[in-house]
């Protein structure tokens, strides 16, 4: 999916409008969430760098289809140490902060909170 939301805008929005980041954000709580003792840094790459994607493009996203990629990068923020995933989830949050415009700025606050 992440190659797919990578290619183009009209292609994000399609996997998005299906729940695909829906599907991505429960493999990442069932996964790292709820087994922390879980260290498959491959997975957890490609998770940032699929969620980035699903928050980059032209035109923008709705922020209502991709907040949920908030509490992923706060949590790889808060518990990751590896470079590659730390820089993917950078990139995604700072798409997001770039929406639709729709950002509430309590999200933010919420966010920088927890980190």
């Amino acid at each position: 999916m992440g190659n797919v939301a990578g290619d183009s805008a009209q292609y994000r929005d399609m996997i998005l409008e299906k729940e695909g980041m829906d599907a991505v954000i429960e493999l990442y709580n069932r996964t790292f969430r709820e087994n922390r003792s879980n260290t498959d840094i491959i997975l957890k790459r490609n998770i940032s760098w699929t969620m980035s994607n699903f928050c980059r493009g032209t035109p923008k996203a709705k922020y209502s289809k991709i907040a949920g990629a908030l509490a992923v990068f706060g949590d790889i923020f808060q518990t990751e140490k590896d470079q590659e995933c730390l820089a993917d989830s950078a990139w995604g949050f700072s798409y997001l902060l770039g929406s639709d415009g729709n950002f509430p700025l309590w999200s933010l606050t919420h966010f920088m909170q927890r980190c």
